[in-house]
């Protein structure tokens, strides 16, 4: 592969099973996609990425102006009725801290052993967008994330779009059948996505695919998130860097169709770091997701 022709930069990286990949941008400005780390080696983007600095500075807002803009955001959520919640990495970085991220641990050393202990439990933000979805202020929920800690906090699974999939999720080719485990299903070794064990269901014998999105590969759940965000009339990221497209771009659709005579759709950003989205929301908070969940409720 001849990375210098078209490959532009490397933003993001990450590692399944043994096999890593880094998300790059394109010379041609077409959409990142995933590639898998080999075809990389020793190329400009990859020396580029490791001498990058780890993150973006972290910026916090002192807690009178948290409680001040949590206080707007909690007004603005009783009044929207299609409310769309946007996950990043950063809900997930009070349990998974090394999981994502230019300085993470498994980012810098891929062999590094992930926790053996029993699955990771989902974030405080986790079950209180959860809590939020029963009182009826969440209309859907899109997540760049593949850790299942959503439907772990119990969350409804089919108002969930997981654009990357999910790590412990296999299907049957066959009948279709979802089965959700408490282990990474994911071979690296894998050819179409076979996971090497076959359904379950009585006389059907198919085989079990997992559902993440590998490079190339188009996102079964953009369709769906994609409409969502357009009918959404109040859009809340939480914990994404918003450097990923078309991720990025997703919290954004509804305000850039607004039409006159009609309210303006309202676009909210949580994060530690700034993104390159700031300038287009209509509110920026720099705290943790579960700090603005828990003051939500």
């Amino acid at each position: 592969m001849e990375e210098e022709a078209d490959v532009d930069r490397i933003i993001d990286e990450r590692t399944t099973g043994k096999k890593k990949e880094y998300l790059c941008t394109w010379m041609d400005g077409a959409p990142a996609q995933w590639v898998e780390a080999h075809y990389l080696a020793g190329s400009k983007a990859e020396e580029d990425w490791k001498a990058a600095e780890s993150d973006e500075e972290e910026v916090r807002d002192s807690y009178p102006e948290i409680a001040r803009k949590c206080k707007l955001l909690k007004e603005w959520l009783q009044e929207a009725k299609r409310p769309v919640f946007y996950l990043g990495a950063g809900i997930s970085a009070p349990v998974l801290p090394t999981f994502r991220g230019k300085g993470g641990l498994w980012t810098k050393n891929p062999q590094t052993k992930k926790p053996t202990s029993g699955p990771i439990q989902p974030t405080p933000a986790h079950y209180g967008i959860t809590e939020l979805e029963r009182r009826g202020k969440v209309h859907w929920c899109v997540t760049q994330n593949y850790d299942d800690l959503s439907r772990r906090a119990g969350f409804p699974y089919h108002k969930v779009s997981e654009l990357h999939g999910n790590l412990f999720v296999e299907t049957c080719d066959q009948c279709q059948t979802v089965y959700h485990r408490d282990y990474e299903v994911e071979l690296s070794t894998a050819e179409d996505h076979e996971t090497g064990r076959t359904c379950e269901q009585k006389g059907c014998q198919g085989l079990l695919r997992d559902n993440l999105v590998h490079f190339g590969e188009a996102i079964p759940g953009l369709p769906i998130a994609n409409a969502k965000s357009i009918g959404a009339d109040l859009s809340i990221v939480l914990g994404s860097s918003l450097k990923v497209y078309p991720a990025a771009d997703l919290p954004f659709r509804a305000k850039r169709r607004h039409r006159r005579r009609q309210p303006r759709p309202k676009a909210v950003i949580v994060n530690l770091q700034k993104t390159p989205m700031d300038d287009e929301a209509d509110l920026v908070i720099h705290a943790t997701c579960d700090e603005v969940v828990q003051q939500l409720l």
